[in-house]
Parts: structure tokens; C-alpha cells; sequence
């Protein structure tokens, strides 16, 4: 289990870095838009590699192409994410940026969580986890005044 912990916080520790070098990407490539594409292409040919190179059996195409439309949705959310960490970073900074991106993030987590949606097994929207939510808010708030 705490390898998974540690690699959660390793995945959140390289986006404010993620977002800066993407930046400097846009740039150089003259666009955010382009600078998600040159993101995206980077991370396809790495993940193709990695699976070839693991073997992992190929998925069948019938079985892809029969999944409802909502399922192929997770592409377009990380192309929305990553264009806009392009354009925000630098108009926000990183910890204005990743604060309001965090209290996005659980606020919807606990409303997912709350309801059972995407396949997640609910967990009722607690006092506690309410008390957390508004912790987070007011720590955005203060990141981005001070």
C-alpha cells in the first residue's frame, strides 16, 4: 500500500514541472494547443514503447469499438487538463495554479466518491470530508493572495 501512496505523491510532485516545461514548450511551438500535442505525442510513443516492450497482450479492436462514447471520454478530460496547465502556469504560477486545480480536483473526487460514479464504490460526503474540502479552498485562497 505504500508504495501506491508514494507513487500518488510522486504523480502530484512532477505537475507543477509538468506544467512549467509545457509552457516553455508553447513558446517554442508558438501555442498551448500545440505544445499539448508535441505532450500527447511524447506520452503515446513512451506508453507504446513500455507496452511493447512488457508484451502485454494487444486489446481486441471489436471489444474497444463496442465501449459506449462516455468511456473514451478520460482522453479528451487529459487533453482539456494538459492544454490548460499550458496556459495557466504562467498567468497564475505553479501554486495558484495547482491549488485551484487541487480544490477542482477533490471537490470532485467527493462528489464522485458521494454518488458512486465512473465505477467507484460510494462513500457518503462526510462533515469530515466536507471540513477538508473548505480547508483546501481557503488554502487556494490563501496561496493566491499571498
Amino acid at each position: 500500500m505504500w508504495i501506491y501512496l508514494f507513487m500518488a505523491l510522486a504523480a502530484g510532485a512532477v505537475l507543477p514541472l509538468q506544467a512549467g516545461l509545457n509552457a516553455q514548450l508553447a513558446l517554442s511551438a508558438g501555442h498551448a494547443l500545440w505544445a499539448a500535442c508535441a505532450s500527447f505525442a511524447i506520452g503515446l510513443l513512451l506508453l507504446l514503447a513500455v507496452c511493447l516492450t512488457v508484451r502485454l497482450p494487444r486489446p481486441v479492436w471489436g471489444d474497444l469499438a463496442a465501449m459506449p462514447f462516455w468511456q473514451w471520454s478520460g482522453g479528451l478530460m487529459g487533453a482539456f487538463f494538459v492544454t490548460a496547465m499550458v496556459m495557466l502556469s504562467p498567468r497564475l504560477g505553479a501554486a495558484t495554479m495547482l491549488g485551484m486545480v487541487l480544490v477542482g480536483q477533490m471537490t470532485a473526487a467527493a462528489l464522485i466518491d458521494h454518488f458512486g460514479l465512473a465505477g467507484f464504490t460510494p462513500h457518503a460526503l462526510s462533515i469530515g470530508r466536507a471540513v477538508g474540502i473548505a480547508l483546501l479552498i481557503a488554502g487556494g485562497i490563501i496561496v493566491r493572495l499571498y
